[in-house]
């Protein structure tokens, strides 16, 4: 199907409502009804510079979707068109197109606000909102902030925490691990880096984590029987709040790095992974230390 016969779109692109029309009316229709979404300049009393909106590859489209098949099911309408945009948009940008087309009036309307508050309700789109002052914040739909805990009232103390996990790997790349064979490297070497890499880089990825000074990251890898690879993660700081979910992060990155460099070995004729696990990820131990008097 070409763009321009496309019932949904997902674009980075700006839309016009005009030519959106024409893909949904047909001569039985005596009524179009617009929804348009644009980008306003305040939010809770603070001037509003720009918009990013950020998707889920593959599943905002398909939530999307439904919504679409839902309203086409329930309100008495011919077509319906959905453009939602993402990327970064300035004020008075365009955010959000829904054009719907029907004999009546009533059953358009019905429609778009119906997929409107659907969108809203259960398609996954992330908003970051940059005031003028260059203070941004993520935002729930309906505008309020999703926020991050105030820690600010609390002293800085040693605290470390530890994660573990394993992956299950044919024979065949532990003993190429094991002799150092692995056509990318040094399997444990490598993932050891990406295990730092992704404890530093933690705030990053969870949005609620808070950026902590990482004072000391320990990796250890053991081969266990012939098939197995347990990795551990010591992460050390002394800060206002936890480190385990930088350990668990180091973890992950650590297991998904040896799967990577040996998936050569490890995919079937098929390009399946047919005994490839990546199991028992935990928090082995977290430690909360004595004040330090900060």
């Amino acid at each position: 199907m070409e763009e321009k016969d496309k019932k949904l779109l997902l674009t980075e692109e700006d839309f016009d409502l005009a030519e959106l029309k024409k893909r949904v009316w047909s001569p039985e229709d005596g009524a179009v009804v617009f929804f348009n979404g644009v980008v306003r300049n305040k939010n809770k009393g603070k001037r509003v510079k720009r918009l990013e909106l950020q998707r889920y590859e593959g599943m905002t489209e398909s939530e999307l979707e439904k919504v679409k098949e839902e309203a086409i099911n329930n309100f008495k309408i011919n077509d319906i068109l959905i453009v939602h945009r993402y990327g970064e948009l300035e004020v008075g940008d365009n955010i959000v197109g829904i054009v719907a087309s029907s004999p009546h009036r009533e059953d358009a309307f019905e429609a778009c606000k119906y997929c409107i508050d659907r969108l809203k309700e259960k398609v996954p789109l992330w908003k970051k909102e940059t005031a003028e002052d260059g203070e941004s914040q993520w935002l729930k739909e309906g505008g309020s902030s999703m926020g991050m805990v105030d820690i600010s009232g609390k002293n800085n103390v040693p605290r470390s925490a530890k994660a573990e996990g394993k992956i299950e790997l044919s024979t065949k790349s532990i003993e190429t691990i094991e002799e150092r064979k692995v056509k990318k490297g040094d399997v444990f070497q490598v993932a050891e880096i990406s295990a730092i890499q992704a404890v530093k880089d933690t705030p990053n990825m969870l949005p609620h984590c808070h950026p902590i000074p990482i004072e000391g990251i320990d990796v250890n890898f053991d081969i266990l029987g012939v098939d197995t690879i347990k990795v551990v993660c010591e992460v050390k700081a002394v800060y206002k709040t936890g480190v385990e979910m930088e350990a668990l992060a180091g973890v992950n990155a650590a297991l998904l790095t040896i799967w990577d460099m040996v998936k050569y070995i490890e995919k079937d004729e098929d390009g399946q992974y047919p005994t490839t696990r990546i199991n028992d990820i935990m928090v082995k131990e977290k430690i909360k230390g004595e004040k330090d008097g900060s």
